[in-house]
């Protein structure tokens, strides 16, 4: 039982693809240089804090920017930004950051609080008045208690002593938690408050203590669940939507022929542009021809909206800062390559399409140009005699990316060899990716680092170390040093220019 939990654990932590295969962005390439977006740009807070309009400046962030900043700065380094930050940011940082699975993480929110506090008495006040009262209220019913004056007397004195009071001196509360520091930031809390808010702090009291047990959670995990959804954080099987391949060469015949029908002449005939990821290259074009700096901000607001879409078919959690900002570069490569591909490498037309195309139809395009690629590959496969090349095809259809890597490992090594075998997991991930380079770890065994694909020169790299060997013989592609690609036959992909 224990070992078929761990195979299920195995085959759902490759299903990501994320953290399948050792990759990084930008080795043996220039093509795949960490994204500049402005909504994925590096935030320089301290740069902020030190300008007069540091308020203004800090509140203009979009709130998922701004807790990857602090998170990546250090929360507890982030005291001074604290103040700066608007009730509606740290409404969606929280949603962000005190929530797995959908159930409130109590000692997430009581960092935050211990934060607030560390600032000033009123911040801690503040910031726990902006909470939602359900959240309020879901924070103390698991743990406070209260009694009146009547329940204090038949109490011994041992369980008088574990009680706080309240300046009336007829209702109690006590914390019924077995971590310390619950303990200590209620207490402080519950300072703050008196001194604060006198009423208020009965009224939370009373709430906490009558509620119906996680009533008040599930109704906040609702309203979080609509903002998310405003965000782009949908339901896993709409997350998965946008890994259905879709017809690249439609959209670009489509693109190519308004291009033609309405670009002044000097703007046609564009020269293809074959180094660099070209998403950049197009907001760069953007910005030189007076593109609208709204618009740009626009466009990498719904590039955004994607990355969250997939995190959530991927079931990936809002906080996981590190795993989101992966998930950003591979989302923002294959964007970048179907991009490449639709507008022909012609910058202007790059632009129109990102302005007015929706960013999920080139990144489902660009899985278009990969899956004919596989399919070509499978058909050699089968050509060639690889009996296991039969069942990866059909769980690949599936969708099934964790189960495919593994089938590549445990079904496929022996007969098509180790270099080969991470060749084909490169492709057949489920961000498909290339080889580009390998080391030796310190016990002497080698490792093949990928990076992901982001051009069409990485394209037909892949392509072409798939098609100069017999895989049956084992020769291995060369993966410091990955040829150009040949000229295409009738069996390639049709994506070939």
């Amino acid at each position: 039982m224990a070992s078929r939990l761990s195979e299920d654990s195995l085959r759902e932590a490759f299903d990501s693809g994320l953290n399948a295969l050792p990759w990084q962005v930008g080795v043996g390439s220039d093509s795949n240089q960490p994204t500049q977006l402005p909504i994925f740009r590096s935030v320089d807070l301290s740069a902020m804090l030190e300008s007069p309009q540091a308020r203004d400046e800090i509140q203009a962030l979009p709130p998922q920017l701004l807790y990857q900043a602090m998170a990546e700065r250090g929360l507890d380094d982030c005291l001074d930004v604290l103040p700066l930050v608007s009730r509606d940011q740290m409404e969606r940082i929280f949603d962000f950051s005190s929530w797995r699975d959908q159930r409130l993480v109590r000692s997430d929110v009581f960092r935050w609080l211990t934060l607030f506090r560390q600032v000033s008495r009123e911040e801690m006040y503040r910031r726990f008045r902006d909470l939602e009262e359900e959240i309020q209220i879901a924070l103390l019913q698991p743990i406070l208690r209260m009694y009146d004056d009547t329940d204090y007397e038949k109490m011994t004195d041992e369980e008088q002593d574990s009680l706080s009071r309240m300046p009336c001196g007829k209702v109690f509360y006590r914390v019924e938690s077995n971590d310390p520091s619950d303990h200590q930031v209620i207490e402080s809390l519950m300072q703050v408050l008196v001194s604060e808010d006198l009423p208020f702090a009965y009224s939370l009291i009373a709430n906490a203590a009558f509620s119906p047990p996680q009533e008040s959670e599930e109704q906040a995990a609702q309203f979080r669940k609509a903002r998310l959804e405003e965000d782009g954080f949908v339901t896993h099987e709409d997350g998965l939507k946008p890994f259905i391949p879709a017809d690249p060469h439609h959209l670009r015949r489509e693109w190519l022929l308004r291009l033609a029908a309405t670009a002044p002449k000097d703007q046609q005939g564009l020269e293809t542009i074959r180094t660099g990821r070209f998403l950049e290259q197009v907001l760069d074009h953007a910005r030189a021809h007076g593109g609208d700096q709204e618009e740009i901000d626009h466009v990498s607001q719904r590039l955004m909206h994607l990355v969250n879409t997939i995190a959530a078919g991927l079931r990936m959690e809002p906080a996981d800062v590190e795993s989101m900002r992966r998930l950003l570069e591979q989302v923002a490569s294959m964007t970048s390559l179907g991009l490449e591909y639709i507008a022909a490498g012609q910058p202007a037309l790059g632009w129109e399409l990102l302005r007015f195309e929706h960013p999920q139809m080139l990144f489902r395009s660009a899985l278009g140009l990969v899956e004919e690629l596989r399919l070509h590959t499978l058909k050699k496969l089968r050509e060639q005699g690889v009996a296991t090349a039969e069942y990866l095809g059909r769980i690949m259809h599936m969708q099934k990316y964790g189960e495919v890597l593994l089938w590549i490992d445990r079904r496929m090594l022996e007969t098509v060899g180790f270099e080969n075998a991470e060749l084909l997991k490169g492709l057949f991930n489920r961000f498909p990716m290339r080889p580009v380079t390998r080391t030796t770890l310190a016990d002497g065994a080698e490792r093949v680092i990928f990076t992901p694909l982001a051009t069409l020169t990485d394209l037909r790299a892949l392509q072409a170390s798939l098609e100069q060997h017999d895989w049956l013989e084992h020769k291995s592609p060369v993966y410091h040093s990955i040829p150009t690609v040949t000229k295409a036959s009738t069996e390639q992909p049709t994506w070939q220019m």
